[in-house]
């Protein structure tokens, strides 16, 4: 939608006061059967600077969603200098990629090197999503779904304030068959960390960025 109604509505949305942050910004979104359409947006679009602008004035997290997984080449490199332009632009501003951004434990572990100010959320990193989608989801956790997997636990443990526990019920299947599952995996893995890293995954991390305490 890239007509004046919207940026009119989006602008009213806000005034309201109701609200403590924007949805996820949809970057690129690869077609998901005939539920869901391909999205390709460019960080210049004027809809991406509308969110931008209107959450670094109110100090909202700004959650990106890029799915890399689905990327190649020119296109998947021009869509990571995009994040990292964003990201060194507003280095004090807290941005939040959704999914882990399909992205593989040594890749997360590079950007949170290279960007104090990039935060991941930890939706469809399971093995219930993963096992049941034909999309390239990344899976965090081991076979069974009990225990993370060692690399992404040893990342964990390193960076527990960078991680922000999330699933993605989008459909009513999410709830109905699969929403128990995924809490099961997640209870067992995380009582595996240490106490303070698997609160702050759990809660803590996004009540600090949302200041919902």
């Amino acid at each position: 939608n890239n007509r004046p109604k919207y940026y009119k509505e989006v602008r009213r949305q806000i005034k309201t006061g109701k609200f403590i942050g924007a949805a996820e910004i949809l970057l690129f979104h690869a077609q998901k059967g005939n539920k869901a359409p391909k999205v390709a947006v460019d960080f210049a679009d004027e809809r991406v600077s509308l969110l931008v602008t209107e959450s670094l004035r109110r100090k909202w997290p700004i959650v990106i969603h890029i799915e890399f997984g689905s990327l190649h080449g020119r296109e998947r490199q021009g869509y990571m200098e995009g994040l990292s332009s964003l990201l060194e632009k507003h280095p004090k501003h807290p941005f939040v990629l959704i999914h882990m951004g399909q992205l593989q434990h040594q890749q997360v572990q590079e950007l949170i090197k290279h960007h104090p100010n990039l935060y991941f959320l930890t939706s469809h990193t399971d093995p219930v999503t993963v096992y049941n989608s034909k999309q390239p989801w990344v899976n965090i956790f081991s076979l069974d779904g009990q225990h993370f997997n060692e690399y992404w636990k040893n990342l964990f443990i390193a960076n527990p304030d960078r991680f922000i526990f999330a699933l993605d019920n989008v459909w009513d299947h999410h709830w109905q068959e699969s929403y128990d599952k995924k809490m099961k995996c997640w209870r067992s893995a995380l009582s595996e960390l240490p106490e303070n890293s698997a609160h702050l995954i759990a809660h803590g991390n996004a009540e600090r960025l949302w200041k919902l305490k």
